[in-house]
């Protein structure tokens, strides 16, 4: 009673990981709380080293340099930000760290970069943590479930999550997305009933941490040919995520879907989300065989309502066959 839960990295497959064990499962524990207070401070640095080194980069470019220029007090501060090492301190996010930050978020040419994060690598959450960076360096500082659903982490290695469902006992395999992760998936195809396979809808104009030439949706399209296709998992039930919709829902009213390689062919109305959402649906439907049962949805991991409905409503029903075709759950 096996799921295995596969996608590239970003695509936000461990947020649903951690909704599921929050709705069906044991939750947060308080070691899980102080360990992403750490991951949440961590991020707060990481974001704004992004953003500085993307804002230098920037300024380099004649056609753009007085948009991306830092004022003085910006360009201190930004300077001692970037030399912050911060990976092993309790809490890295000191008084005048803090005030640094504050400074350099505020300052029009951050503002300026961080509307170009496509163009760069750059935590999808940012601008939810440093909005709040007060908050998240104050001593009593307690990561909420939003804090830790949205704070980045790498998955390494492979993480199982056990849970009731339905009545069944099952078990959620989280591998990790990076390239340097994949060796692993194949030893996790065994005894897996579904796969649940995770896609950043929002990452059609994103490019890979691994390959700057490498776009994020043409990415999880070909991950997702090369899975299927494998014959240890034939007889399994795919269910397909395409996560972030809300993030997509925005960006597609500046950014055509027609910027990825393979959504080159869409002629539909470039500022509707529905249709161009459908419209790569239709081209992850297209990679699975006629033969195979599959189901796609679109989702918001970070909304635990979505989440909670997709699963109420559709992978009841997945699962449950997925276990009847294995002979592990009689038919009623």
């Amino acid at each position: 009673r096996k799921i295995l839960l596969i996608g590239a990295g970003g695509s936000g497959k461990t947020t649903i990981r951690q909704q599921i064990s929050l709705l069906y499962g044991t939750g947060f524990s308080e070691e899980d709380v102080q360990h992403f207070k750490h991951v949440v401070r961590c991020n707060v640095i990481t974001a704004m080293q992004q953003l500085l080194k993307a804002q230098r980069m920037f300024s380099k470019d004649e056609k753009t340099d007085s948009k991306f220029q830092l004022s003085k007090d910006s360009e201190e501060s930004g300077g001692a930000l970037l030399k912050l090492d911060y990976l092993e301190k309790q809490n890295p996010l000191g008084p005048q760290t803090v005030e640094r930050i504050k400074t350099v978020w505020a300052d029009p040419a951050i503002q300026k970069t961080y509307e170009m994060k496509s163009k760069f690598q750059m935590l999808e959450n940012a601008k939810y943590f440093l909005d709040k960076v007060d908050a998240i360096a104050e001593k009593e500082y307690e990561p909420t479930e939003a804090d830790i659903l949205r704070a980045r982490i790498r998955t390494t290695g492979v993480i199982e999550t056990n849970f009731q469902f339905s009545e069944l006992q099952m078990t959620i395999v989280d591998v990790g997305g990076q390239w340097s992760e994949r060796k692993s998936w194949e030893f996790e195809f065994q005894g897996a009933r579904v796969i649940l396979f995770v896609a950043a809808l929002s990452g059609y104009d994103e490019c890979l941490e691994e390959d700057q030439n490498r776009n994020r949706l043409t990415e999880a399209l070909d991950i997702l040919t090369q899975i299927e296709k494998d014959k240890r998992l034939k007889g399994t039930v795919f269910v397909i995520f395409l996560n972030k919709w809300d993030i997509f829902k925005e960006k597609v009213k500046t950014v055509p879907i027609t910027v990825c390689p393979e959504l080159k062919d869409y002629y539909g109305d470039k500022e509707d989300w529905k249709e161009s959402a459908k419209f790569i649906m239709e081209k992850f439907l297209a990679r699975i065989s006629d033969s195979r049962k599959v189901y796609c949805h679109l989702t918001v991991a970070i909304d635990k309502e979505n989440i909670t409905r997709i699963f109420n409503a559709t992978l009841e029903k997945t699962l449950i066959d997925a276990l009847q075709e294995s002979g592990l759950l009689l038919a009623p």
